[in-house]
């Protein structure tokens, strides 16, 4: 009786350890819930729900990574002036994701930011790459005049809205058509990879196909699926169910 138990034991335990699994990240698609090289946990059998953070494979990468699954087989996906609609309603990023804010001082004097993700950008005036708990930090403390959210990531605004000249040509400000390039034009990183088809951009919203996810990052900066697309059922490898950054964070805290 001892031995089938000892036996019955050695099985579970085998099979729990392959339920979970972990690995190192090594990007910052998730900062600031989930740090560059934080050791990460998964658990392969878990079921995804909205709002989980997961695991998947992303196009043109053989690696893991951290996402965010904010669209569901069946929702109406739309993007207007970097604010992300799902099914005609706003998404509320979390707390600990990261947006960005354009900054003022009165003296230019930033140098109280310089603990915060902080680019000055012309004499009063700079950028900041912060999540709400950061944001409340200065304000409370008053290192800034004046700060508003900008619209969407950063420097990539002005970079994809200059390169595409019109709002019509796809890029993750507007959720416009894709463009279909002719002989002669530079294809950039997410023309490449468009072309795998993982979505349909002929209308100025998607409808998230069957077995399929529409997954962001918490970083203003992320590489997610309002570059790549929607991400099939077959490359999520799990649910997160811990972070190790500086401290071990319950995933529950990130929302």
């Amino acid at each position: 009786m001892e031995k089938l138990l000892f036996i019955i034991s050695t099985i579970l335990l085998i099979s729990c350890q392959h339920e979970y699994e972990t690995f190192v990240v090594s990007n910052t698609y998730m900062a600031s819930t989930i740090s560059y090289s934080a050791t990460v946990s998964y658990q392969t059998t878990k079921k995804a729900k909205r709002n989980n953070i997961v695991v998947l494979r992303i196009p043109g990468d053989t690696g893991r990574s951290c996402l965010r699954i904010i669209g569901w087989p069946g929702d109406k996906i739309e993007i207007v002036n970097g604010n992300i609609y799902i099914n005609n309603v706003i998404y509320t990023l979390p707390r600990s994701a990261n947006s960005v804010y354009g900054v003022y001082r009165r003296d230019s004097d930033f140098s109280r930011l310089s603990d915060f993700n902080f680019k000055p950008y012309a004499g009063k005036y700079g950028m900041i790459s912060a999540n709400q708990n950061e944001v409340d930090e200065i304000k409370e403390k008053g290192l800034v005049d004046s700060m508003y959210r900008l619209q969407d990531k950063s420097a990539d605004v002005d970079k994809l809205i200059i390169r595409t000249q019109t709002a019509t040509h796809f890029n993750s400000y507007y959720f416009g058509p894709i463009y279909i390039p002719k002989i002669g034009d530079t294809l950039y990183q997410e023309d490449h990879m468009l072309v795998r088809g993982y979505a349909d951009f002929k209308k100025p919203y998607i409808v998230v196909a069957a077995a399929c996810y529409f997954c962001i990052g918490d970083s203003a900066d992320a590489m997610d699926s309002r570059i790549f697309g929607l991400v099939p059922e077959s490359e999520i490898l799990g649910v997160v169910t811990n972070i190790k950054n500086v401290r071990v964070m319950n995933i529950d805290e990130s929302k």
